[in-house]
């Protein structure tokens, strides 16, 4: 899948497990956040988007999403950030990197379905081959022309190798149409008694993987190579697991994004229906 881009390129991305990516101009991406892209490189030329991997099995045993079962992807991104930037600097010297995820710039989807690193299913996710859609899109903005990451200096869009079936699996398992289930379980406060009920449905305290699990798009997708989502796994929380976690370790799960109280809310509720 960037069997187009330049050697040196395709070897330090495929050093570090990630084999899906494409190098795009800025001003074919859709700009999402003038003021992020400002303090983060105003000169910047073009986006190097990739695909990360973090599948890593199906666990019956679980109350968590699978991308939350390891620790918080951001802090792969900042750790992945130190290796790939020196080393895109001893390709392209005097160049600018740096590395967004997830809060970026731009439209991730947009240009990850330009690229044509995969296509949109009905579920609004991007679904790659061979990962289907359990992936984290990022990119590296830099001062260097996006032609420069290819071989003969000419973008092509990747053939599309799959397409979304449109078979409605994901819309028909939806336990939240009107209102994304995930959200749900990151909202802070109360939660109304529909809420509750929906949330206490799904068995999941934190996020929800329903349109994903269902997709066929997603069978037999392969583990994920990169060893950040293959250790120290949490799949199943308890309340008193997440109460006497120490701050440092819980601020290094995903789970913690909205704050201790509302993933022990939210563990209340559950264990109390038990």
């Amino acid at each position: 899948m960037i069997c187009q881009m330049r050697k040196e390129v395709r070897d330090v991305l495929n050093g570090e497990g990630i084999a899906i990516g494409g190098a795009l101009a800025l001003s074919d991406c859709r700009i999402y956040n003038e003021g992020l892209l400002a303090r983060k490189m105003p000169d910047c030329q073009s986006v190097l988007l990739f695909a990360v991997p973090y599948y890593n099995g199906e666990h019956f045993r679980r109350n968590v999403s699978l991308y939350a079962a390891a620790r918080d992807y951001h802090l792969y991104f900042s750790l992945l950030e130190k290796r790939l930037i020196p080393k895109l600097q001893t390709i392209y010297p005097n160049q600018k990197f740096a590395v967004t995820s997830d809060h970026s710039p731009i439209d991730e989807r947009d240009a990850a379905l330009k690229l044509g690193l995969g296509v949109k299913g009905d579920n609004h996710l991007v679904i790659t081959k061979p990962y289907g859609s359990y992936i984290f899109l990022a990119e590296v903005l830099s001062t260097l022309p996006a032609k420069e990451y290819y071989e003969d200096g000419k973008i092509l869009p990747l053939r599309k190798e799959i397409e979304c079936l449109h078979c409605g699996a994901c819309q028909k398992a939806c336990p939240s149409p009107d209102a994304c289930l995930s959200a749900i379980t990151q909202k802070k406060g109360e939660l109304s008694e529909e809420e509750i009920q929906k949330m206490m449905q799904s068995g999941i305290v934190w996020g929800c993987d329903v349109c994903q699990t269902v997709c066929p798009m997603n069978r037999d997708v392969p583990i994920t190579p990169i060893p950040f989502f293959k250790e120290d796994m949490i799949y199943e929380l308890t309340y008193e697991m997440v109460e006497r976690m120490p701050k440092e370790k819980f601020k290094d799960r995903a789970f913690s994004f909205r704050g201790r109280q509302t993933i022990l809310r939210n563990l209340k509720l559950y264990e109390d229906t038990k």
